[in-house]
């Protein structure tokens, strides 16, 4: 078709752009914005005793953990883990008393074969979803072990880089970004979001080229070499409700939630702390890399100095999005070496109610209004889960 005359073109955009603006007006107008103070009033910290506490280095082996991939609360208050170092899920009562494990290494019904993960909130309350990410697979348990489902789950034929699930069971997944290439040492993705149900299996596209992981390419160019996250990078974490999803890049502090349509419907925004790296946060984190390694030797010493080369100059803001059992969403601020993790807790409309303190070393693995589930790495690398009542204090 030939180009339209000039006349003809200028009449068409006269005509059309302020029904194009009128729109984006009035979708930037239906955007909720919640604008936060700096500090909560309220400040939640844990129990001193924990309801009960499970894991140990010696003793019977389903006590022993080993690569522990989510954890769930369950109905009757006792927890579902699952334990990827072996290929287990295994069910504890509500005194923390083993109730069963089920699962192995394999590709048969029931088996697992790479980095199995627990999805929790994901449909039924006493329901426990597993994804094996080599096999492309979903398998569900009820409250007894039995397997009562079991099907594929992939995205454009491949795993998905990150996913979660929705309380009515959708799933929410991001794709794996490209490197680019014409890069070397750091650069970031841009990474898609869909969902997916489980009576249609096909993806549902909701964002586009949304800022995902920070990534350092080690190699050279027109040659294979390694892409992994970057130490201190950021990446893009969402939360699943039955009406949308909540999104953050950890670029600044805010979230975003996104419906079912890719439609922003609120922003959450608030002052947090600084984010600037210090040599003592980078002498922290050498301490570290030297505890795990055991000893410093020449080898350590040169993957050292490639890790310090590629350090950002600023932390990431947000870490981890989680929605809690009463539809408050957690957030979690960036953690630093060696410090307790702080999460910001917000309640639907976006508003600041309170903040949790994790110690450093503990992952929140599912909550509540008043408890949290943990899993626990000590100092000689135990694994433990614990739940605990959590308690209120008033900030002066």
């Amino acid at each position: 078709m030939p180009p339209a005359p000039a006349r003809l073109l200028s009449a068409i955009l006269a005509s059309t752009l302020p029904a194009l603006t009128g729109n984006l007006a009035a979708a930037q107008d239906s955007v909720v914005v919640a604008d936060n103070p700096d500090r909560p009033a309220t400040v939640l910290r844990l129990a001193d005793v924990a309801v009960f506490l499970i894991g140990a280095a010696d003793g019977p082996d389903e006590y022993r953990f080993h690569d522990i991939r989510g954890a769930q609360r369950m109905p009757d208050g006792g927890v579902a883990v699952m334990v990827a170092g072996e290929y287990e899920v295994r069910r504890f009562g509500p005194r923390g008393q083993h109730l069963w494990s089920r699962g192995e290494r394999g590709e048969g019904r029931g088996q697992f074969r790479s980095f199995p993960k627990l999805l929790r909130a994901c449909g039924s309350d006493d329901s426990v979803v597993v994804y094996d990410i080599y096999l492309h697979r979903i398998t569900v348990f009820n409250a007894d072990g039995e397997i009562t489902g079991s099907h594929g789950l992939s995205l454009d034929g491949s795993s998905p880089y990150s996913m979660t699930c929705a309380p009515n069971g959708r799933y929410v997944l991001s794709n794996w970004g490209d490197v680019p290439e014409d890069s070397l040492g750091p650069h970031r993705w841009n990474v898609s979001l869909a969902f997916r149900d489980r009576n249609n299996l096909r993806p549902v596209w909701i964002r586009e080229g949304v800022p995902g992981s920070d990534r350092v390419f080690s190699g050279t160019l027109g040659e294979s070499g390694s892409d992994y996250p970057r130490t201190w990078g950021r990446r893009v974490v969402f939360a699943a409700t039955d009406e949308g999803v909540w999104m953050a890049t950890g670029d600044d502090y805010s979230v975003e939630f996104l419906d079912w349509t890719g439609n922003t419907r609120k922003r959450v925004r608030w002052h947090g702390r600084s984010v600037g790296i210090t040599v003592a946060h980078v002498d922290a984190l050498y301490d570290q890399r030297l505890a795990a390694a055991g000893s410093a030797d020449h080898r350590f010493e040169r993957r050292w100095r490639f890790e310090r080369g590629n350090l950002p100059d600023r932390f990431p803001t947000i870490s981890s999005l989680l929605l809690a059992d009463d539809g408050h969403l957690w957030v979690e601020h960036y953690p630093r070496p060696g410090e307790s993790r702080e999460w910001y807790v917000f309640d639907p409309d976006g508003r600041l109610v309170r903040a949790v303190e994790v110690p450093a070393g503990a992952e929140v693995q599912d909550a509540g209004a008043d408890w949290v589930v943990l899993s626990i790495t000590d100092d000689l690398g135990a694994e433990r889960v614990g739940l605990y009542e959590l308690l209120t204090r008033e900030v002066p």
